[in-house]
């Protein structure tokens, strides 16, 4: 059977568009037709490009994990899975705790996922030069950027953006660092007031956050006891409902004037 101009061979289906697929879900091996400018198309966590060796040209694009079909502006396709474990995509921002620090030109980082390895250049800061950079300690917590994870080797991070500033990736200094299912980060990091927990939570109490693809969260508020409050919550919330998370937020907004 055939819609829109889509076939299925077995339990494959071919000849996706990949608008008309937004919310439905995608299993692996589903494939994608290229779009008219697959130029300006962002492939995240879920979907990759299969090229064609003999012309090096765009050939399809292929689910390789079950998730729902989403897009985020401008033009970034992705899958949207439940799931504890984080997958490593390049450009990801992740959180990461030094653990051990090298005589040599790295620090090893816990990313907090057992089958990754991870590891960051002494020089990859902002204004670093191999005399002034920063002298981080075993347990320090950074906000760094996925540059690359070549196959069998530690995922290379860095704490610079491509502008040559560090805008905010680098080392975190005190607050509570957590860890929240990696399917739960989305609603914490998308753009729309209207859903972002995080923009509702600072309403009620003022703190510094940083929250990596790989599922940790870093949180300070004015005191230890707010950060406490403020990291329990979002342990609870993400193991709650959507429908829920008006009900936690009302609680916790009580329970902060008690503390206050």
């Amino acid at each position: 059977m055939e819609e829109s101009g889509s076939s299925s061979i077995g339990m494959k289906r071919t000849n996706l568009d990949l608008n008309d697929e937004l919310g439905k879900l995608v299993m692996p091996g589903d494939e994608f037709c290229i779009p008219d400018d697959s130029s300006k198309v962002i492939l995240g966590p879920g979907l990759r490009s299969v090229i064609d060796k003999p012309s090096g040209e765009l050939k399809t694009i292929v689910g390789c994990k079950a998730g729902l079909l989403r897009k985020a502006k401008p033009n970034t396709f992705f899958l949207e899975m439940k799931t504890r474990s984080y997958q490593s995509f390049k450009k990801d921002d992740v959180l990461g705790i030094i653990k051990q620090k090298s005589k040599g030109e790295h620090y090893s980082i816990d990313v907090a996922c057992r089958e990754l390895r991870a590891q960051l250049s002494k020089n990859a800061f902002e204004g670093a030069t191999k005399r002034y950079r920063p002298d981080l300690q075993v347990g320090d917590c950074i906000y760094g950027k996925v540059m690359d994870f070549p196959k069998d080797y530690p995922l290379e991070l860095t704490c610079v953006q491509p502008s040559g500033k560090a805008c905010g990736l680098g080392s975190l200094n005190g607050g509570h660092i957590f860890h929240v299912p990696v399917h739960f980060v989305r609603a914490l990091r998308t753009a729309n007031p209207k859903d972002n927990l995080l923009q509702k939570i600072g309403k009620i109490v003022p703190c510094e956050t940083a929250v990596g693809a790989n599922g940790l969260v870093w949180i300070k508020a004015s005191n230890a006891v707010l950060t406490i409050l403020v990291s329990q919550l979002l342990q609870t919330l993400s193991k709650a409902n959507p429908e829920e998370y008006g009900t936690y937020l009302n609680k916790f907004n009580s329970t902060v004037r008690t503390v206050v």
